[in-house]
């Protein structure tokens, strides 16, 4: 919740691009509506991209502790160590496989 005036205030401070600031029409949320319509395939995709990448996060960090636990036999200490280590990973590989995409594409990645 720290973060949310964070991005309030560098929202604020960015420039749009010209690109934006040049286009007059203003789309209604009809258009809208309608162009969520028209790409109901690719919004649906991002859902359940969104819904996939949710439910793994939460399986890592909550379940993977307790699975741990019961069914490997794991101390506390080893359950969380093994979770942060997972975490500490995300942390690192996460931004540079985000570059990489960009850079050759995702599909290369995949």
């Amino acid at each position: 919740c720290m973060i949310v005036p964070f991005i309030f205030v560098l929202r604020r401070n960015l420039e749009e691009t010209q690109e934006f600031n040049a286009r007059r029409h203003r789309p209604s949320m009809r258009e809208v509506f309608g162009t969520l319509l028209q790409n109901w395939g690719v919004v649906v995709a991002g859902m359940m991209l969104v819904a996939m990448t949710t439910t793994s996060f939460y399986l890592i960090t909550v379940y993977a502790p307790t699975f741990g636990k019961t069914v490997l036999h794991l101390s506390t200490a080893d359950s969380l160590l093994v979770t942060l280590c997972v975490g500490v990973s995300n942390f690192v590989w996460l931004p540079i496989g985000g570059a990489l995409s960009d850079r050759i594409g995702r599909r290369p990645l995949l």
